[in-house]
């Protein structure tokens, strides 16, 4: 927040979601061009949760000095060690992390933004992209060893040409879904499981790492089926509400795919005939080669040496945009 902008705020006695809604009301155009980040204030509890998941994540995934002995269940434990160094992390169990996130975006070219015909002089684009109307929603999942693991389309995906491989609808309805569903969720991480499978065997059992989106369950819920997948506190790492910045890893994951997506789209030439599986080709294969072993083993090293203490420092509350 700039200090004009904080100096504003304070002035009126108003929130920045007040002001960012006035300014819409004065000129609705203005939400076309103009993107807004905003982040509500979190609560205390949400604070506390964050820095005792960070502190668990520190604890699990980088070199702890041994407790002193002897030592009883009274016994405080000691205070977290901060990573400093590569050196100081725990490289075989962050080998085995797997990273979980859904990302919807749109195939629409920025190098032109008009479409349509106006009198006889004008410039026709013949892009159906331009209207905006293809989407695609996919899941993919990232490792520290492997880079990219899987990236799957899901529900929601809409373009020319596009047939999905299996149909999904919501829970209790016969409709089809307009985006993932549990079952596709689920879905998606047993195919991650077998790739991890026949890539390590079944001798070393993955952790997964996915937000609390209510369509992927509750692992500690039997109901839910997660068990017989072998998903427990052991395997997962319970990420707190309000924390993409500790999911960073798969988060810098979606941008780094979108940026050269982005490219991609604006460099391809569209037409009458254009499909969307092409897009859907380049996407599978961008990911390969921009999430590499190398990118994932530096983004989750940035993760654990910059952004959890970071987190710790700021009590819990979101530490500096440059660690987000």
């Amino acid at each position: 927040m700039t200090t004009h902008f904080a100096s504003i705020k304070a002035a009126h006695n108003v929130s920045e979601r007040s002001i960012w809604r006035s300014v819409k009301v004065a000129d609705p155009k203005l939400g076309k061009h103009v993107l807004i980040e905003y982040r509500p204030p979190l609560k205390s509890e949400v604070k506390e949760e964050r820095v005792r998941a960070s502190e668990l994540w520190m604890r699990r995934f980088t070199k702890q000095p041994a407790p002193p002995s002897p030592s009883t269940d009274d016994t405080p434990p000691p205070p977290v060690a901060i990573p400093r160094t590569p050196e100081d992390l725990n490289t075989a169990k962050l080998e085995i992390v797997i990273w979980v996130d859904a990302k919807k975006f749109y195939i629409k070219p920025k190098a032109h933004k008009v479409w349509g015909t106006r009198g006889s002089d004008s410039i026709v684009v013949q892009d159906s992209r331009a209207r905006g109307a293809w989407v695609v929603h996919y899941y993919s999942a990232v490792n520290y060893k492997l880079g990219a693991v899987l990236i799957v389309l899901v529900s929601g995906t809409h373009g020319k040409g596009y047939k999905p491989a299996k149909t999904y609808a919501p829970k209790g309805r016969k409709c089809k879904a307009r985006g993932p569903t549990a079952a596709e969720f689920k879905d998606f991480i047993k195919a991650c499981l077998k790739v991890w499978n026949d890539e390590f065997c079944e001798t070393l059992p993955p952790i997964f790492s996915w937000d609390n989106t209510r369509i992927h369950g509750n692992y500690r819920d039997e109901a839910d089926g997660w068990g017989s997948l072998g998903i427990d506190t052991e395997t997962h790492m319970q990420l707190p509400p309000y924390s993409p910045d500790m999911h960073s890893v798969i988060e810098l994951s979606h941008a780094r795919l979108m940026h050269e997506m982005q490219q991609f789209i604006n460099n391809r030439e569209g037409g009458p005939g254009d499909s969307l599986e092409p897009y859907t080709e380049s996407l599978g294969e961008l990911f390969q080669a921009t999430i590499t072993p190398e990118w994932a083993k530096a983004t989750t090293h940035r993760l654990f040496i910059d952004v959890l203490p970071a987190i710790l420092q700021a009590n819990g509350d979101y530490p500096p945009k440059k660690y987000r």
